[in-house]
């Protein structure tokens, strides 16, 4: 959806807001289903943070990490 640099660490929470930043710049906050990563462990505190910003996003709909993430292989 985007090439965006990475300014600061590449650490979760980070990734997270960059990814929510184009999310909500697309108008699609309330309409994300799931994300494919892989498995590196930066990718599941982007999850839990992603969760935490579309639950305060959002009006009432559960978007829960561990639901919603899809490992690639």
């Amino acid at each position: 959806m985007a090439f965006t640099n990475i300014e600061g660490d590449h650490g979760g929470a980070n990734l997270a807001n960059l990814i929510a930043r184009v999310i909500q710049g697309y108008g699609l906050v309330g309409k994300v289903g799931w994300v494919t990563s892989d498995n590196a462990s930066v990718n599941d505190k982007a999850m839990r943070v992603l969760q935490g910003i579309f639950h305060a996003t959002s009006e009432g709909q559960q978007w829960l990490a561990k639901e919603r993430r899809i490992r690639c292989v």
